[in-house]
């Protein structure tokens, strides 16, 4: 087993104790849905206040970024002429490679999950679960997965294309970014953003970290509806589902092109491009 991947269990499980430890030992009786939405960016509040602990669970993401966020291009630069120069396909090379990239994000989220559920379950604080529960773990593993998934495809694509460095500098600048706008609102309508963005509900949809703020979403699900939608928002969760993968795809897309014009014979070199 590789370094990284023992990583990629080992990062997940101490940061899954790290947070029970934070947000749910000294709590009584708490639900998967309530630990799903301390993880995801709890109620949302769009305050520089609450910044710390908008980063506190952008942690994740930032983890992923740093064990995957150059995984593709470090295999790709480890391809020799010879491997490449043979194949009949590259981009069956590199979908090949976002299949097990996907499936390490998956399996980090997965862990990260089960240590919070099992350490409450232990300590006896766990509810019994319900269809809503299962819906919400659904949702977080796969909504966090395509955002993990795409920005750490980004990331591994400037690598190519300029430098690992600037790879992950810019991803998590934009990243930061569209958290401190989120928080820049909430501080420019006094605390009030959640009215401001029932009005320009596009920057929202615009924002992709927003994606990721399960409470704020709202849903056609009574059962679901009822336990999020927090800031009665027309921000439905069903679009999120579908807005990421599409994100995703286009990212994927952006790939397969690039890999197509990638020249690794001329100076062997494995970033230049036609």
């Amino acid at each position: 087993m590789d370094t990284v991947r023992k990583q990629g269990y080992i990062i997940p499980a101490v940061w899954g104790v790290f947070t029970f430890i934070v947000y749910f030992l000294a709590t009584d009786n708490v639900s998967i849905a309530d630990m799903i939405f301390r993880i995801s960016f709890g109620n949302g509040e769009a305050l520089f206040s609450n910044s710390s602990y908008l980063m506190f669970c952008y942690m994740n993401i930032a983890f992923i970024h740093v064990l995957y966020g150059t995984k593709i291009y470090r295999h790709f630069c480890e391809a020799s002429v010879y491997y490449f120069a043979r194949m009949g396909d590259r981009r069956k090379w590199i979908l090949h490679e976002f299949a097990k990239l996907a499936v390490d994000i998956v399996v980090y989220l997965g862990i990260n999950l089960a240590v919070i559920i099992i350490l409450n379950l232990l300590s006896g604080k766990l509810e019994a679960a319900t269809a809503a529960d299962i819906f919400f773990i659904i949702f977080y593993l796969f909504c966090f997965t395509m955002f993990a998934l795409t920005t750490t495809l980004l990331i591994n694509l400037i690598a190519v294309y300029i430098s690992s460095g600037a790879g992950f500098a810019l991803v998590e600048t934009v990243c930061m970014a569209c958290i401190a706008f989120y928080c820049a609102v909430g501080e420019a309508t006094n605390a009030g953003c959640y009215e401001y963005f029932k009005k320009y509900a596009f920057l929202l949809w615009l924002n992709p970290v927003c994606h990721l703020f399960i409470k704020i979403h709202s849903s056609t699900i009574d059962a679901v509806n009822e336990l999020i939608n927090i800031g009665g928002l027309n921000f439905d969760i069903g679009v999120s589902a579908l807005y990421l993968p599409v994100a995703c795809s286009v990212t994927v897309l952006i790939w397969l092109i690039a890999i197509r014009k990638m020249d690794i014979m001329g100076n062997n070199s494995e970033n230049q491009i036609n």
